[in-house]
């Protein structure tokens, strides 16, 4: 859980990283998504992105 300041007041919300192992063993950070909640279509959007990101250097993180 992270604390994230909304307007004037502090709301828990949990934050989920995404971790992937090249195959040297080195691990990198694919992603950081801060939510209220979780569900399906949350980890469906989390998915999705991870297979299209938004930065061509970086697109072959997932094969």
């Amino acid at each position: 859980m992270v604390k994230v300041r909304d307007g004037h007041t502090v709301k828990n919300r949990a934050a989920h990283i995404a971790v992937g192992v090249d195959l040297d063993g080195i691990k990198h950070v694919l992603g950081i998504w801060v939510q209220a909640t979780e569900g399906a279509k949350f980890w469906a959007g989390v998915c999705a992105e991870l297979r299209n990101p938004r930065d061509p250097r970086h697109a072959d993180r997932l094969l």
